[in-house]
Formats: C-alpha cells, structure tokens, sequence
C-alpha cells in the first residue's frame, strides 16, 4: 500500500510542483534521459532510501 502511495505522489513534484526544487530538477533530467514512467519510479524511492540512511 505504501508503494503505490509513493508511486502516486511522485508524480506531482515532476509534473504540477509551480517551484523547481532539487527533487524535481533530479527527476527532470531522468526523465530526459529514461523516460517519465522510469524517473517517477526514481523520484518515488529516493524519499524512503533517504530516510533509511539517516
């Protein structure tokens, strides 16, 4: 359940967030690069590797 709320929320740094953050401008580039689908996968598991670390 987690991972589809995740899922869900990444996607709206990357497509309605008005204000560039550095998690949109990460995902932005991904996106570039990988394609939207494999950038909000990665822009959905950097939050939860972040918190893990710490």
């Amino acid at each position: 359940m987690a991972r589809s709320y995740l899922f869900e929320a990444a996607g709206m740094p990357l497509t309605r967030a008005p204000q560039l953050c550095k998690l949109k401008a990460w995902g932005h580039r991904l996106w570039k690069c990988i394609g939207f689908k494999n950038s909000k996968i990665a822009v959905a598991r950097k939050p939860p590797v972040i918190l893990r670390r710490k």
